[in-house]
């Protein structure tokens, strides 16, 4: 019956609702031919594309121009992960892997914008909810704990 009640409270604060208040966006791009930021055609913004009272965690605005580019790549691995744990009341994994290989390109007269926004409103939120959870009842991290235990023992 324990087990029952902590499965009900761990999927109830998990399973809230969690609403997006942020009027961010992130696609106001336009398409122009004389651009401003690199003086060809490209993707440009003429403002940053989110709110500056609510930016975003991670922004990366990356120009780049080069005349001339040549790649030979073999094997590229890259990876980026998010893992977030509490007593063992919440497990959070996010992440981006890429793989090249063995590629070969030649490109001249390059001109890019990268532009990446990250925010992390919503685990944060998920978190402090289940922190105020263990906050108002101390014994339920304990007690997940002991049941996980038990579990191990037996699978």
């Amino acid at each position: 019956m324990l087990l029952l009640s902590i499965l009900l409270l761990a999927a109830s604060i998990i399973g809230q609702k969690v609403e997006n208040t942020s009027p961010a966006t992130y696609t106001n791009y336009q398409e122009t031919s004389t651009d401003n930021c690199t003086g060809s055609t490209s993707i440009c913004t003429q403002e940053l594309p989110f709110n500056v009272s609510n930016p975003p965690d991670v922004w990366l605005d990356a120009r780049l121009t080069v005349p001339t580019i040549e790649l030979r790549v073999d094997n590229i691995q890259a990876r980026l992960n998010l893992d977030t744990r509490v007593a063992s009341l919440i497990n959070l994994t996010a992440g981006v892997s890429v793989g090249i290989s063995t590629v070969q390109l030649k490109i001249r007269g390059v001109n890019a914008h990268v532009q990446l926004a990250v925010k992390l409103d919503k685990i944060v939120y998920i978190v402090n909810r289940t922190l105020e959870s263990i906050d108002l009842n101390p014994l339920l991290a304990r007690t997940i704990t002991g049941v996980q235990n038990t579990l191990n023992r037996l699978l």
